[in-house]
Formats: C-alpha cells, structure tokens, sequence
C-alpha cells in the first residue's frame, strides 16, 4: 500500500537526521586515509557526488572499513539513490553486524525504498545480529566447556551432577550456535541477492527484450537471484514470483558485498 506524503515527509525527516554528517564516529582512527577525509569534507560541503567518489577510492581496497560503506550510503541517500545506499550500507554491515548506525540507517533506507526485505523469513532477522567469527567462537567456547566438563568428572575435580549438568548445558548451547552459525554462513555466503539501483526494473517472463513484461520492481528492492544467463539476471521477488530483470538494472551482492 502506498504511504501518505506525510508519512514519507517524516519518513525522509528521519533519515536527514540519520545522516546529517558521515560517519565520524566510525572513522576515528588516528591514520585516517586522506581520501576519506577529503570525503568526509565534500560530503560536509553538499558534494555528493564528488564524496561518493573519495570515498570509492578506498572502497575498492582490499581492507576498505565498514565507515567508508556506510559513508558511501549515506552520500547515495542524499542524492535520492536508496538502491545503491542499501547496497553500501549491507556492505558495512558485513564488516560490523551489530553496529546500531549501520543497521539504523539501513532500515531507514528500506522505508525510503518502501522495502523492507520481505522475501526474507522473520528468523532471518536473528540470524544477521552476530557475525560468523562471534558465532564461531562461541561454538568453539561451547564446546571445549562440554569436554571440559566432562574431563572434570572423570577426575573427579567437581561433583558427578555439577559435571554432568554442566556438560548438558555447553552441549546444548555448542549445538544451539552451531545452528545458528550453519544458518548465517548459509545466508551470508550461500544467498545471493540483487538490489535494484534505476527508479524501475521491470521483471520479465524471459531473458530477452522483447519478453512480455509482467511486474515491476522500484529502486531499493532486494531480490533473491535464482539464476543467471548473459545480461539478465533470474530474481525472485517479496511476492515469491519468478522473473528476468536487466542486470545493468541491479547490484549483485552476496555475503561479501
């Protein structure tokens, strides 16, 4: 359903607050890039797009931060491109999953873009929050607690049902984050999505030009790609319904952007 203009106007209020300066808290590392200072200048100055270019200087770096994606995002948002500031801010996300910035001012970008991943289950949502080096080390934890456990009671260091509560417990908890981990790796690494970044794609029966078109898709939808064959991309959309859309019309991104 479409909003009323009142609701996006204190919608867009929301985000100018969210990004009314890039983010200097993220980046206030003392060997700060030139680039990403001159960034973080002509963003301050209302060059947008000149920003956007800094600070593509260092995204395009093998280390680039989670701050240059999200000052990327932010510099996209002002120019009115929701695509691709989703597209940045779920890159930054990668790098810092549990960062309240990132996370705030994507979702503020989805409302701009009326998209808020629907395809995506609610328990999805809960898989994003930790990264999968935490969730790693958590099962890892988990584990060698079971087998410590289970050492003390065969030497007899702690009671017999203190130890073996104990090896229950960090069983139960090794076998909760291994799912947990298993269910993000696959999300982050084995999904694939597209965002739209043109105002309208439009989905199509089939990979050509000349296919009846069947649906569209605004500027800031993710899609999760299904397939692939030349320029044309397979997308399944919030509604579940199947299409091709031009892959000059979308930004791949996976797990790693």
């Amino acid at each position: 359903m479409r909003q009323a203009p009142s609701h996006v106007m204190i919608r867009m209020l929301v985000v100018c607050l969210f990004i009314s300066a890039p983010a200097f808290v993220h980046a206030g590392q003392a060997e700060a890039p030139a680039a990403f200072e001159e960034g973080n200048k002509l963003y301050e100055q209302g060059k947008y797009r000149d920003a956007i270019a800094a600070y593509q200087q260092l995204a395009q770096q093998a280390k680039a931060s989670a701050a240059v994606f999200f000052n990327l995002g932010n510099a996209y948002l002002k120019l009115g491109q929701p695509g691709r500031a989703i597209v940045e801010y779920r890159r930054a996300e990668w790098l810092a999953p549990r960062d309240p910035d990132i996370r705030a001012n994507l979702q503020a970008a989805r409302q701009i873009a009326n998209s808020s991943a629907k395809g995506r289950a609610p328990w999805m949502r809960l898989v994003n929050l930790i990264g999968l080096n935490a969730l790693t080390l958590l099962v890892a934890g988990a584990a060698w607690s079971f087998f410590g456990f289970l050492i003390c009671s065969r030497l007899r260091v702690v009671r017999a049902h203190i130890a073996r509560t104990g090896a229950i417990a960090s069983a139960a908890f090794a076998l909760l984050f291994g799912c947990w981990l298993a269910a993000s790796a696959y999300w982050k690494l084995g999904v694939i999505e597209a965002v739209v970044v043109v105002p309208k794609a439009n989905l199509r029966y089939g990979p050509l030009a000349e296919s009846e078109t069947f649906s569209s898709a605004p500027d800031g939808a993710e899609l999760v790609v299904v397939g692939r064959k030349g320029n044309w991309v397979q997308v399944r959309d919030a509604a579940s319904r199947v299409g091709w859309i031009e892959r000059t019309n979308v930004v791949i991104v996976s797990g790693k952007g």
